[in-house]
């Protein structure tokens, strides 16, 4: 493979100029030739990751530390964040001023989701 496109099996014999209707078909295939040489180079970067990875375990257990450290600020801002709304009473009402459809109060089902009712 020399990484050019080929030429496609329908332009042959379309028997019409550059301008004719298989400059579509040709620019879609050019398109997928295209994202497909990016998946091509994508996957051995990754590939080249995974090696100096594998090839140096300190590295591997210097990032595992970094990705489980930001999990665990996410998962605390969240946390402070939805403790912070309830314990405000920041919630929006529901039509009726009970705090939600569901009975509990926070008009978001417990789930999360702020539900808005429209009219």
């Amino acid at each position: 493979m020399t990484g050019e496109p080929e030429p496609s099996a329908g332009s042959a014999g379309s028997g019409g100029s550059a301008g004719s209707a298989g400059d579509p078909v040709e620019r879609g295939i050019e398109a997928l030739q295209t994202a497909a040489q990016e998946l091509i180079d994508m996957s051995r970067a990754a590939l080249d990751v995974a090696e100096q990875l594998v090839r140096n375990p300190d590295t591997a257990a210097t990032v595992a530390s970094a990705f489980a450290s930001l999990a665990r600020t996410v998962a605390k801002a969240a946390d402070t964040g939805r403790r912070t709304v309830h314990d405000a009473g920041a919630a929006p009402t529901g039509r009726d001023g009970d705090g939600g459809g569901d009975g509990r109060g926070g008009g978001d089902g417990g789930d999360g989701v702020e539900r808005i009712p429209v009219d």
